[in-house]
């Protein structure tokens, strides 16, 4: 286990940066990470709002890698569609109004086989692996959240090898976004 800002955790870091402007906090890959990171700042900052920015695959060759998209929904892609939950994403709280919005699915690995990619695909044109764990949390406590998300790949076999390629672009791409609409940010901290 290991320590940080007085939360010890089984999963590793969360590590924090908190500015007058804002709180970032990067959590790392996957849904229990995601959650653990969501709800620290919950229960620690207590913000207005939440708003986070990731990665992402896309399901079908519509998308477009580099292009960034809000989310609307997101579904927690590794249940049995009889118990999958649908979690709402605030787009009016939070809102970049620019940005196409589609819907995600989060997964509990990475998309890069076929199988996979349809079955994300019958749902959502963005698959990811935090998203849903992040907007069920901030949900669960009554804060507006807002996702953004960065297509690097198309979830399929080349995968890996995209999100290499694509990586440092989308999140600049992301970066930019944030820092652009940062005005809001101080708006919902004071």
């Amino acid at each position: 286990a290991k320590t940080l800002l007085g939360v010890s955790t089984k999963e590793g870091n969360i590590n924090c940066l908190n500015e007058d402007r804002g709180i970032l906090i990067i959590c790392g890959e996957g849904k229990v990470a995601a959650a653990l990171a969501t709800q620290f700042l919950l229960l620690k900052y207590r913000p207005g709002a939440v708003v986070n920015i990731g990665i992402c695959g896309a399901t079908r060759e519509l998308a477009e890698v580099g292009r960034v998209y809000q989310v609307s929904e997101t579904r927690e892609g590794d249940l049995y569609e009889e118990f999958a939950q649908v979690h709402q994403c605030d787009l009016t709280s939070v809102n970049w109004p620019d940005l196409p919005v589609e819907r995600l699915t989060t997964r509990d690995r990475p998309v890069y086989d076929e199988t996979l990619r349809r079955e994300s695909a019958r749902w959502g044109l963005l698959v990811d692996m935090e998203g849903a764990a992040v907007v069920r949390t901030c949900n669960k406590h009554g804060v507006p959240c807002a996702l953004l998300k960065g297509v690097t790949d198309f979830a399929n076999a080349d995968g890996k090898d995209s999100i290499k390629r694509n990586l440092n672009t989308v999140s600049k791409k992301l970066a930019e976004l944030l820092t652009a609409n940062s005005e809001w940010m101080r708006n919902i901290y004071e």
